[in-house]
Parts: C-alpha cells; structure tokens; sequence
C-alpha cells in the first residue's frame, strides 16, 4: 500500500507544517522535548498524528539525527514494530474511556530502563469525555509522563489539558504541494499521469493526503494516471452532464431528460449542487482563478460560460439556495428558466431569493365566487330576514340569526367578532361555547364538539 511505502519518516517529509516541525525539531536538539506533554489540532489528513509518531520516536531514539529520528537503533525499531514498551498508540475514539486512562496512570508506577518517561499518543482526542480527560491532568501536570493528543475539533479539548501542553495547529496542506509529492510518488512507481487527473483525485480527496494517495494507487492499477481513468474509476461520469443540463437549458425537450436520469443516480439535492459547482467552476475558469478538478470539464465550462456570462454567479446562487425533496421541483424550476429565455447573452433574472419568473393564468369557471372585504355592519343592521320557506334552517321565530342554524347565509347576518370559549381545563367533552359581543349582553349557544368545530371554521373563514 502506497499509504504506507510513502508515510513520512523524518520532519522534512512532512508537508506544509515548516513552523511546527522546526519548533519540534529546537525541542529535540536541546532535550526539552520531554519537559512537556503536546496537543496536534487541526483537519482531517493533515500530518497531526505522522508528526507525534516523528516526535515520539525521535524522544527515544538512541542516535539523534539533526532532530530527525535514526530509525536504526534499537529504540526507532521497535516504535515501528510497535513493540516498545515505553511508547502506546491508542485509538481514543474507542479506548479513551476514564477505565482506559487509569490503566495507563498505573502503568507510570512502572519505570523502565534507560527511558525518562512513557509516551502515550491518543488519536482522535476530541472523543474522550471530559472525565476521562481528568485522569490524565494530575501526571501531565507533575510531568510524569508525555501525552500527545491529536485531534479535529480543538475546543473539545478541556482548556485544562491545553493550558498544560504545548498546543501545535496543523494546517491545511496547499494543493500545490500536494500535487508536487503525488507527481514524485507516480514517478518513482514509474506510473504515467496527466495532471489534471492527478489534481482531479486531490480536489476529490478535499486535500486528505492519504486519501488522495489511495485514490490515485487504485486508479494507477488500470494503467497510467488520465483524466478519464480517473472518472471511469472515481465514477465521475456525472460532472459531464451537470454542464450539458446548462448548456441544454435554452431547449427544455433536451434539458428534461438529463435531469431526469441525473436525479435517477444522484438524487436531485446533489444535482442541484451539482449545477451550481459546474457554474461556478465555469466563472472561476473564465477569470484565471483555481477551480475544483473533481467537478471541472475545461472545454464545456468555456461554452457555459459564453452562453451565460456573468450570470453564473446568479445562477450558482440560485441553485444552492433552493430545497428540492423530488427531482420534479428541479425539473419545473429548470423548465422555468428555459421558458424565461435563460441563454439568452447575459441572464439577469436570476436570484438567490427568487424564483424564475413563471407566468401562469388562471381562467374563472362557472363556480367562481367574487368576495369583496368590507367593514362589519353596525349592530343594528345586523338582523335581518331571510324568505320563511327556507329549509336551510335560518333565523329563528323571532327574526334574529340563530348560531344553531345551519344556513351560512343566515350566519352571515351575525357580527365577525367572534370568540371561541374553550372548555375547562382544555376539555372538548362537554359542549362548547360560541359567543359574540352584542349591545343587550353576551350571546351564548351551546353546541356539541363536532357543531362547534363546524361553525367555528364557517365564522373563521368569514370573518
């Protein structure tokens, strides 16, 4: 495995962490290096754990090189055998429990030979709870032994333990540098590349430089290292079709299906995504300015780019702001913008809070009904009479709107404020109360869950 033929023996071969290794290497050449336990911070790939191994075996090798451990003496063997006793690699994420961190306290009771203190790497150090992080700051604090915890999520390190350590932030590796050691890897494996396949596994690998160097060694067993190897292995294919959907929005018969098979594969949140990466790659192209390679097709972004101009920006935007659960909310928003002439020169319309101008008309049918607002009626007006034949129910005997009623018209005579008075306690066992405000008093009806439900949402929607 190429991951581990190439993993960095000594300082110098660590990438993009000049600063640390040179402290780390000061440290060693003056023995201070055990006067302190350490914390290596920072993301996914970037060296934190190469270099505590590189430190730690340098703290016990027996013939120092420049700060660099010798990995010949007896000591640097049996680091990278993993058989010696003074120095432990222990995964936190799945040994870092407060019974874990007091074996390793008792094991200090225990000196050995010829080595001035144990040392302990913990690897993914956010993991450990606080109270297992408490056994460890008594022996940090006497200096009873050297800990090195690495970690992604720093703040998750108690500021106990970091105020007792020697805290190193380790970078993000630039791309650039990345891509120098892959080229020497694939020339001392005698492996031909191009190198926009090579940037293509790296962009892949968000600079995860094991990653990317597992990626390419798969690639490299089909043979040499191109840009469609690299989308035939990485299964890449789609990037293409991201940038045919955009050159294929101005023809929606042509559009509709791409995005169809494209949600069919990736789902239509990733081919949202996916069209705005491809536009805004095509606006990073057309300015000079470093693109992403896992989502890049150099000949079809400088044809986006001439159909859309400056609006792919706009465009990216847009795409990242919208939620589409189904492929078909795409496919309507993508229609859309065809229809609004959407490859026409340079597209404006676009808008990150707005969507694409559609126009839809409504014709009224036979059952349309026209409401008007107006104010409510003065109390006085508000009685009035309907025919006595009706069957609806009505007014009651003495010409006044009854609440029991049934007829909606009749309803409508009675004033909007209306105010549902609900049962003791929240209960909807015993009947309800409807009343409304009138001059002689407070008018109540009594009306069983279902009839109050009922009315309520009539006197709700007239009011």
């Amino acid at each position: 495995m190429w991951d581990l033929k190439y993993r960095p023996r000594i300082f110098s071969d660590v990438l993009g962490q000049e600063g640390t290794t040179r402290v780390l290497q000061a440290r060693l050449r003056e023995g201070k290096a055990f006067d302190t336990s350490y914390v290596f911070a920072g993301f996914h790939g970037c060296g934190k754990t190469t270099i505590a191994r590189i430190l730690a075996r340098a703290m016990l090798c027996l013939n120092l090189k420049d700060g660099n451990p010798c990995d010949a003496c007896e000591h640097c063997k049996a680091c990278l055998d993993e058989t010696m006793m003074a120095f432990t690699e222990t995964d936190a994420a799945s040994r870092g429990t407060v019974e874990d961190m007091r074996k390793l306290v008792e094991d200090l009771s225990f000196n050995l030979p010829n080595i001035p203190k144990r040392i302990y790497i913990l690897d993914e150090a956010h993991r450990m709870s606080q109270s297992a992080q408490d056994v460890l700051l008594k022996p940090i604090e006497d200096k009873r032994v050297v800990v090195m915890f690495c970690t992604t999520e720093l703040p998750k390190i108690r500021g106990t333990i970091g105020s007792r350590c020697e805290v190193h932030e380790i970078r993000k590796i630039n791309v650039d540098d990345i891509f120098s050691r892959m080229a020497t890897i694939l020339e001392k494996e005698g492996v031909e590349f191009e190198e926009e396949g090579v940037r293509t596994v790296i962009d892949m690998s968000r600079g995860h430089v094991r990653d990317a160097l597992n990626k390419l060694e798969s690639v490299a067993q089909l043979g040499p290292v191109t840009l469609e190897a690299v989308r035939e292995r990485l299964k890449l294919s789609m990037v293409v079709r991201y940038y045919d959907i955009l050159l294929s929005m101005g023809d929606p018969q042509k559009a509709v299906p791409l995005i169809e098979s494209a949600c069919d594969e990736v789902g239509p949140a990733n081919v949202a995504a996916g069209l705005a990466e491809a536009a805004m790659n095509s606006y990073r192209n057309a300015l000079g300015v470093t693109v992403d390679f896992s989502m890049f097709d150099r000949t079809k972004a400088a044809a986006v780019h001439a159909m859309y101009g400056e609006a792919l920006l706009n465009m990216a935007r847009y795409f990242l702001s919208k939620s589409y659960p189904t492929a078909l909310g795409l496919i309507c928003d993508i229609v859309a913008l065809c229809e609004s002439g959407a490859t026409v020169g340079a597209v404006t319309s676009f808008s990150s809070h707005e969507t694409p101008p559609i126009r839809i008309e409504v014709k009224p049918t036979s059952q349309e009904v026209a409401v008007e607002a107006r104010p409510s009626p003065p109390e006085k007006e508000l009685v009035k009479k309907v025919p006595p034949d009706s069957d609806k129910g009505g007014l009651r005997p003495d010409g006044k709107g009854s609440l029991g009623s049934a007829d909606i018209a009749a309803l409508t005579t009675l004033d909007h404020n209306v105010i549902p008075v609900e049962h003791p306690r929240g209960s909807r066992d015993s009947n309800a109360l409807l009343v409304r405000r009138a001059k002689n008093g407070v008018h109540r009806k009594a009306l069983t869950p279902g009839e109050f439900e009922l009315k309520l949402d009539t006197l709700r929607a007239l009011d």
